[in-house]
């Protein structure tokens, strides 16, 4: 674990367990919260002066945050600050300029143990400390209707990577049917091999702007907040990167703790995000919740995930063996699960030595292949596949194949014999006519 400087220590005076919400990212998209504090950024930029709405509620709430210390001793929660202002007319609007104005006043009443900048320099440190990773991982995912099961779906899978070598390989199966998905960049070009009913398919083509595989639901280090944004190409995933989430307009360590599992955790959030690292872990995610607002009511529990058993895995780095994800829809009688995700992780491991041969020597030999770079289909393996010829004939126009050239004499030769019968049939006429 690294030495934390001492302004990041905690202390037993700073500690208020509570229950709270944790949680996870939603797959792909960012959530609505930060749109709408974009939206509440150029209110507060072209807008000018007190938004409409910031009248004597809005007074007395920020009157009430600046004299919650005063009156219990410390800072108030980010659920005692949504109950706050809820009790005053729910006024509390993220798409608001008097919204964000009341997060900031909340955020001006908190003493966290450890500021944003050391937090983030403390995981990017962790993120650079990654140079190779390798795991298995069985997950099961559950669709829910109303509370009851509908569907089951399971995956196996495999991942390794490099700084800049990727693979994912997952085999799903659902009612019966499997489906096998391979996906390998050797840092070059992508090799793509799909199996599904009983037929296997593979593909040789570019790197396509983006990258799949850090996408993986399956990946530790995307619940882990662990990915490097700006080298997901063409992404920046702002709720699996917790340096880049640090620096989001709104963002701030709270003074509140949270007992999580058997951790006492820090609270990181902005509106709608709560997240709670652990400093027995070296600061790791551990919890990360999405939360939806409602009309004059403190919002409800979006998306959850939890992240446990956690592996030390030397140089200050701690990954979860296990990581479970909920969403909910809400509902007259409270929030349900519509779908939740349990992921194990084994065999972890980091910045071991992976052969090349892993990125590369992915597709069976037999296996019919599409190569889009060149533009063919050949037999991977074969011999006498078109493949074999055009590697025979050296690098694309720089050599002919001998089938094109076969190609080209005999049409040189059949033109010629078209033209000589032609003249030879003029020539006879000629002669018949003396």
């Amino acid at each position: 674990m690294y030495a934390l400087p001492s302004k990041m220590s905690t202390t037993a005076d700073n500690r208020a367990a509570c229950s709270g919400g944790g949680g996870q990212p939603l797959h792909r998209r960012r959530p609505a919260c930060i749109w709408a504090l974009a939206a509440v950024l150029a209110t507060s930029v072209f807008g000018g002066g007190r938004a409409a709405g910031q009248g004597t509620e809005f007074d007395e709430v920020v009157n009430r945050l600046h004299a919650f210390r005063a009156e219990y001793g410390k800072a108030p929660t980010v659920a005692e600050f949504y109950e706050l202002v809820c009790n005053h007319g729910g006024i509390f609007r993220v798409a608001r300029s008097d919204g964000q104005a009341l997060w900031d006043a909340f955020c001006e009443t908190q003493q966290g143990s450890v500021s944003k900048q050391d937090l983030a320099e403390l995981h990017q440190a962790t993120r650079n400390a990654i140079f190779s990773l390798q795991f298995n991982c069985e997950m099961e995912q559950r669709l829910y209707e109303r509370g009851k099961r509908v569907s089951v779906v399971r995956f196996r899978s495999k991942f390794a990577k490099t700084e800049t070598k990727t693979l994912l390989w997952t085999d799903k199966h659902r009612d019966g049917a499997a489906i096998g998905y391979l996906r390998a960049y050797d840092g070059d070009k992508v090799r793509t091999l799909v199996t599904h009913a009983g037929v296997t398919r593979g593909q040789v083509q570019r790197f396509d702007s983006w990258s799949h595989f850090y996408l993986a639901d399956s990946n530790p280090l995307f619940g882990a907040m662990l990915l490097d944004s700006p080298r997901v190409i063409g992404l920046e995933l702002t709720l699996s990167d917790l340096t880049l989430f640090l620096d989001s307009p709104g963002a701030a360590v709270f003074e509140e703790r949270r007992i999580v599992g058997d951790n006492d955790c820090v609270v990181v959030g902005f509106p709608g995000v709560e997240i709670c690292v652990a400093p027995a872990l070296n600061f790791a995610v551990v919890q990360l919740s999405q939360l939806s607002e409602r009309e004059n009511a403190p919002p409800w529990l979006a998306h959850r995930c939890d992240l446990s058993d956690f592996a030390d895995l030397g140089n200050g780095v701690w990954l979860p063996r296990k990581m479970e994800r909920r969403f909910y829809a809400d509902g007259p009688a409270g929030p349900w699960v519509v779908r939740e995700e349990i992921a194990i992780f084994d065999d972890l491991r980091i910045n071991q030595e992976i052969p090349d041969a892993v990125f590369t020597g992915v597709i069976p030999r037999g296996t019919t292949v599409l190569d889009t770079l060149r533009n063919i289909i050949f037999i991977e393996g074969e011999e006498s596949s078109i493949q074999s010829m055009i590697e025979r004939a050296g690098p694309r126009g720089t050599a002919a194949s001998p089938v094109r050239v076969w190609l080209v004499w005999s049409n040189v030769g059949i033109f010629a014999a078209i033209v000589l019968g032609f003249l030879w049939y003029r020539r006879r006429g000629s002669t018949a006519k003396r």
